[in-house]
């Protein structure tokens, strides 16, 4: 299933600061829920983006199963469960069944792929339904 809530978010113009754009396409794309509604410089990462920067991001075609990435961004494998529906639903990250753990790994190799298949995907269903 595809899923896809976009919340508009003004990007943050003239930053390549890896961390600020990766906590700003979490936001749009309504993956974590926060308290406040912008996300600042000195706020806590949150886990998912902990998550990606420490595992997706680094090695993104190796292959990672949720005991790996729960590790790698500290939440229980219940909460990375969850996470992972979503990042499957909104089309980042794919998966696959090997033995008894679901393996994944970042859709197209990269965040710009993963992005550029979503926005792909989207469109395709947008014509579809018009």
């Amino acid at each position: 299933m595809f899923r896809v809530k976009l919340v508009e978010q003004p990007m943050p113009t003239g930053s390549k600061d890896t961390d600020t754009l990766l906590e700003w396409l979490i936001d749009s794309l309504s993956l974590v829920r926060r308290k406040s509604e912008t996300w600042n410089v000195n706020d806590e990462p949150s886990a998912l983006h902990r998550m990606f920067r420490g595992a997706l991001l680094d090695d993104p075609l190796r292959g990672w199963n949720t005991k790996e990435l729960g590790d790698s961004c500290g939440l229980s494998q219940t909460a990375m469960h969850n996470q992972m529906i979503r990042l499957r639903e909104s089309g980042l990250v794919s998966s696959e069944l090997k033995g008894r753990w679901h393996i994944h790994v970042l859709r197209g190799g990269t965040m710009n792929s993963a992005v550029e298949l979503l926005s792909v995907q989207a469109r395709k269903i947008l014509e579809i339904r018009l």
